[in-house]
């Protein structure tokens, strides 16, 4: 896939199935936080975002769904911070 202008194609985070003392958390119950890897940068976005990069970003953007996996489609602005 080839992004255009300042887009960021993210992986969303998959959420914990368990809570640090072990209880199952069930599919329902879990929040998808705004946390993932980038998958593909646009031509226009600055070289601080780069494919790999773990993310947190603003929830705004289009959901997708690619051969099963759910991706975030942001624009640059969006994305919050890049996690070390």
């Amino acid at each position: 896939m080839r992004l255009l202008g300042n887009r960021v194609l993210v992986e969303m985070k998959k959420p914990e199935e368990k809570t640090q003392s072990g209880i199952i958390i069930l599919e329902d119950s879990q929040e998808q936080k705004p946390e993932g890897f980038v998958k593909a940068v646009g031509e226009d976005v600055k070289g601080s975002i780069k494919v790999g990069d773990e993310v947190m970003f603003r929830d705004y953007g289009q959901m997708i769904n690619i051969k099963g996996e759910e991706y975030m489609l942001l624009h640059e602005p969006d994305i919050l911070a890049i996690v070390d």
